[in-house]
């Protein structure tokens, strides 16, 4: 059996995002196909998240609608930490998902996917 896909998103889940960043649908969608999804309701700062992230182990970091800035530190971080294969990644909440790699079998996923 494989082993269940963890990761971090950062950001609300209460459905007021900007347009194009439904993070609860995509946290629906992602669960529901058996990823496990750990949530921080913000990206207080990039020693915030990489703590969490290198603390649960996780395979990818989405950051949605996260400034670059951000993006770029929360690495440096990981990789301080010795975390360089956890993917961070940005954009709207399809795009998130788009850009996860390959290898953790959830990129061809799009928010509300198998939501009921």
């Amino acid at each position: 059996m494989s082993e269940r896909v963890r990761l971090i998103l950062a950001g609300s889940g209460d459905g007021t995002g900007a347009p194009g960043t439904d993070i609860g649908g995509l946290v629906r969608t992602l669960r529901d196909r058996g990823t496990e999804v750990i949530l921080l309701d913000e990206a207080r700062s990039a020693r915030h998240v990489a703590a969490v992230a290198l603390q649960e182990d996780v395979a990818a970091v989405l950051l949605p609608e996260a400034p670059e800035g951000l993006v770029a530190a929360v690495r440096d971080e990981l990789g301080a930490g010795g975390a360089d294969d956890v993917a961070v990644v940005a954009g709207d909440a399809g795009t998130c998902v788009a850009r996860l790699p390959d290898r953790l079998g959830v990129a061809d996923l799009t928010p509300g996917d198998g939501a009921g």
